[in-house]
């Protein structure tokens, strides 16, 4: 596979230095290319491999295991919509900004930003606010539904934001409110999301970490997992 370093623009903006996606293959070539970015300034490389590969030759790099990143589709053609008494799903609407952000804060302690301790957590929390933003704004072909108490259908209690493309519907970003986790209501969002996927007429495909309990909420809602990739990060500083 040849050489593929790319600059990651949208990370970039956010933390203001240099940030790049190496994707498999490229190491080889990764040290040549590096070179054009001064020594003295932090950057981030991302690497996805698959994880039958063997990852000596990353870490020798200087790359750092982060964690394994697993797919799953969906392979049922009729989901079972998961309804209940108490909660209702709808599709966002901008009133909800501030909470589905406060929903944000605290909820993604699994992502490879959170999980690389080279990586402050108000930097990784700011990567996943930023993210929702610009799902909910900037971002085309992105849709967002919220869960609320059936009785107070104005403040959302979790949401689930999502991927169109013309075949496949990708869950993109899905989180709950801490006071309402381990009720069903990340079920009833993904059951909502499957819902929409059959009328369009899309596959469905999400990621999650391994070591995400998210893991056995898409298992037990029929989806298959079909690839897993190891994560890793390269930073020339100790701490972003």
């Amino acid at each position: 596979m040849p050489l593929s370093l790319q600059e990651d623009s949208w990370l970039q903006n956010i933390l203001k230095f240099p940030c790049f996606n190496l994707h498999y293959g490229g190491l080889p070539h990764f040290a040549l290319k590096i070179p054009r970015i001064t020594a003295s300034e932090p950057f981030l490389v991302t690497c996805k491999v698959p994880i039958s590969i063997n990852k000596t030759k990353y870490l020798e790099t200087g790359f750092k295991f982060i964690n394994n990143l697993e797919t799953y589709e969906f392979n049922n053609s009729l989901p079972t919509l998961i309804q209940s008494c108490r909660y209702h799903v709808r599709r966002y609407e901008i009133e909800d900004l501030n909470e589905v952000l406060r929903i944000t804060s605290g909820a993604f302690t699994y992502s490879r930003f959170h999980q690389d301790e080279r990586i402050k957590f108000e930097v990784a929390e700011e990567i996943k606010r930023h993210w929702i933003i610009a799902n909910l704004g900037t971002r085309m072909n992105v849709d967002t539904f919220v869960i609320t108490n059936i009785d107070n259908d104005k403040t959302p209690l979790g949401y689930v934001s999502f991927l169109v493309s013309e075949s496949t519907l990708i869950i993109d970003l899905i989180a709950v409110s801490k006071n309402h986790r381990g009720k069903g209501l990340g079920r009833q969002l993904v059951s909502r999301v499957l819902t929409e996927a059959n009328y369009r007429r899309l596959n469905v495909r999400v990621g999650t970490q391994s070591d995400n309990p998210a893991v056995n909420l898409y298992s037990t809602l029929g989806f298959s997992r079909t690839s897993i990739e190891s994560v890793f990060h390269y930073i020339n500083e100790g701490t972003l």
